[in-house]
């Protein structure tokens, strides 16, 4: 009770005297952590301290009592505090308290205070107390299989303040997604369990920690427990390369790549067919020294561990090799001539596919696979090449013989053969056929009608022969001395067992050469008659046109004569004697004279005895005189009646109509008239 009646009036003092005084706080107390056994400084300052003014530190814990303790005074520390001090100097307000060889029972609230100051400062002192050993984790750590669950437990013991137990996957804290958490303190022993109710395969191998924490880790390191955890998983096979490529003769390794946990076991095996006598396997790879066409096809890689499924890869072995043709036809196929259609397919081994085609051997004409020939006939007989080609390689080829049979067939033209008589006469019929014909027939069909049939040998003026061309057969039919009795129809007739062809041709005999002299003569002479005459009916005609034309041109010049006397010419008015001055135009003066001048020989008095004539009733404007021979020509500009204008002309003279306006025009366009 006394202590408790000091420690109100000692706090009501404090309180009075904080009101008057002038100090402040420079640094207050913090709260602090210190490790046990080590050394605690709690820091404290103030400003303004005054001569009567007295710093304490004191001590409490409410955790355990609720007692004041009074640590020091004015620098000095009570001597049951054997382990505190004051320091710090005292002169710049400095009073910190330093606590050595730290125990747990020093853990507590510490005030630092004058008791003119208000707002005593306290600050809390943690002692931390480590655990003696890392926390343990527990539970079923031997090897798991995927898709199973994993329950683990972590555990600390000891420690002050008790740790915070916390779950990390490596670096990575667990979050609570799929996993749980559960945290049980009891005593001194801190529990944490772990969930895990799904393992995949990723959770292989993987660092599951356990970290306790006391909070504070500047001041207590953490406490950590590790367990690596194991979890089966099936295998699973890649394959790098899904395709493989090899030349025929070379080498191949065909390789996979497993993983799972544990380690698998491999084998190789062929997709429907055994694995080639050479191949060998290392590891996981399947190697085949020197591989052939038929080594090609698809192989899989297995990989067992145990752990259910079994991992499986496939691989597509390509053999790489050069085209070959198989024997799908034979070196000579026959056909029946006359056929529609006839095909033969070509095939080729080959990797990659060979590019397949045919071509004719003696033409190199181009045919597509499969080979088709339509309609079939001779000539359409012979060797066939199919050629196989592919990248990187030569090409291969196989040629066929195509054997037309059947009827003949003749491949000459018809024709028509004009000859005159003594002379000979060919007529060649070449024939196809396979078999050969037993026989060629002529067949003549002359004037009379009658037909007879010729065959080999000489018969009168005729022959025939047969030539062997080739794989054709010639028939020749020889008129030694062609005579008129020798026109008519020729047939050629060639038949086998098959049947039989005709190709007929015509042949014309004339007379002999003079006969036909004396027709073209003759014939000639016909054609010149009727030529000349044609000519001769032109001439007379011609004649009578001029004959009308010239006196109608007569008639006009003795109207002209009568009425005109002669003008003179453009020249002698143009330059009079008396001008030298070279001015060929005559002046205005000259015009009018002329003009006045009415004496019946000039143009004004033409004018006058115009209207008397009847006719000739045209404005006469210019009249042009040619040379001595006294010739005229007459130039109207406008017609004063509907008279037909007559062409003016005698001899070197010629004229032009346009119209109802004449022309008439000199040869010699040097001279002009008035």
């Amino acid at each position: 009770m006394e202590y408790s009646g000091l420690w109100s009036c000692s706090l009501l003092l404090l309180t009075v005297l904080s009101t008057v005084s002038a100090a402040f706080y420079r640094k207050r107390p913090e709260a602090t952590a210190v490790l046990v056994n080590h050394t605690a400084t709690l820091y404290c300052a103030f400003d303004g301290l005054g001569p009567t003014d007295e710093v304490n530190w004191y001590w409490y814990n409410p955790e355990t009592d609720d007692k004041l303790y009074h640590i020091s005074a004015r620098g000095r520390v009570a001597s049951e505090f054997s382990r505190h001090s004051i320091v710090g100097s005292s002169r710049r307000g400095e009073y910190n308290l330093r606590i050595r060889d730290v125990q747990p029972a020093d853990e507590g609230n510490y005030r630092c205070s004058v008791f003119t100051v208000r707002d005593a400062g306290d600050a809390r002192l943690t002692v931390v107390v480590p655990p003696v050993n890392p926390p343990v984790i527990a539970g079923n750590l031997n090897p798991r299989t995927v898709g199973e669950a994993l329950k683990l437990t972590c555990r600390s013991e000891g420690g002050k303040p008790l740790p915070h137990l916390m779950w990390y996957n490596g670096t990575t804290a667990l979050e609570p997604i799929g996993m749980f958490y559960q945290e049980v303190s009891v005593g001194s022993v801190v529990e944490r369990k772990l969930h895990i109710p799904f393992l995949t395969r990723w959770d292989n191998s993987a660092n599951i920690s356990c970290i306790a924490d006391q909070g504070f880790p500047n001041v207590a390191p953490l406490k950590i427990a590790t367990v690596r955890i194991k979890v089966h998983y099936p295998p699973t096979v890649i394959t790098p390369r899904q395709t493989v490529q090899a030349l025929e003769g070379g080498y191949a390794n065909l390789t996979c790549i497993v993983r799972g946990n544990p380690t698998s076991v491999f084998s190789w095996r062929r997709v429907g067919d055994s694995l080639p006598q050479n191949a060998g396997m290392s590891n996981s790879s399947l190697l085949i020294p020197r591989v052939s066409r038929s080594d090609s096809g698809a192989y899989l890689c297995e990989a067992d561990n145990g752990i259910q499924p079994v991992g499986t890869g496939e691989i597509t072995l390509e053999v790489i090799y050069p085209p070959k043709i198989k024997s799908t036809f034979d070196q000579k196929i026959s056909v029946l001539y006359g056929q529609e259609v006839f095909r033969v397919e070509c095939q080729s081994e080959g990797n990659p596919r060979p590019r397949i085609s045919w071509r004719r051997k003696d033409t190199k004409q181009p045919f597509d696979n499969p080979l088709t020939l339509s309609p079939l006939n001779y000539q359409t007989e012979g060797y066939y090449v199919c050629v196989a080609r592919s990248d990187d390689f030569s090409e291969d080829t196989k040629e066929t013989y195509v054997d037309v049979i059947g009827r003949p067939e003749i491949v000459s033209q018809s024709t028509s053969v004009s000859a005159v008589g003594g002379d000979t006469v060919e007529l060649t019929c070449t024939i196809a056929s396979d078999p050969e014909p037993d026989g060629v027939i002529w067949e003549l069909a002359g004037r009379d009608g009658r037909k007879r049939q010729l065959r080999g040998g000489a018969t009168g003026d005729i022959s025939i022969k047969e030539v062997v061309a080739g794989e054709q057969t010639q028939s020749v039919l020889v008129i030694t001395s062609a005579e008129t009795v020798h026109t008519g129809n020729y047939a050629c007739i060639a038949s086998n067992m098959f049947g039989q062809d005709r190709q007929d041709f015509r042949v014309y005999v004339t007379e002999d050469s003079s006969d036909v002299v004396m027709i073209a003569a003759v014939t000639m002479g016909v054609v010149l008659g009727i030529l000349f005459a044609i000519v001769l009916t032109l001439c007379l005609r011609a004649r009578t046109i001029w004959a009308s034309r010239l006196s109608k041109s007569v008639f006009v010049f003795d109207l002209m004569q009568r009425y005109l006397p002669p003008l003179k010419r453009k020249k002698e008015i143009d330059e009079p004697k008396d001008v030298d001055d070279g001015d060929t135009k005559p002046s205005a003066n000259q015009h009018a004279q002329l003009d006045q001048k009415d004496d019946g020989n000039s143009i004004s008095h033409l004018h006058d005895t115009a209207s008397c004539c009847t006719v000739l009733m045209m404005e006469l404007s210019w009249l042009k005189r040619i040379s001595a021979a006294g010739q005229y020509y007459l130039h109207s500009v406008e017609p004063v009646s509907e008279i037909t204008p007559l062409p003016l002309a005698i001899d070197k003279g010629f004229s032009k109509s346009i119209g109802g306006s004449p022309q008439y025009f000199s040869k010699d366009f040097n001279e002009e008239l008035y």
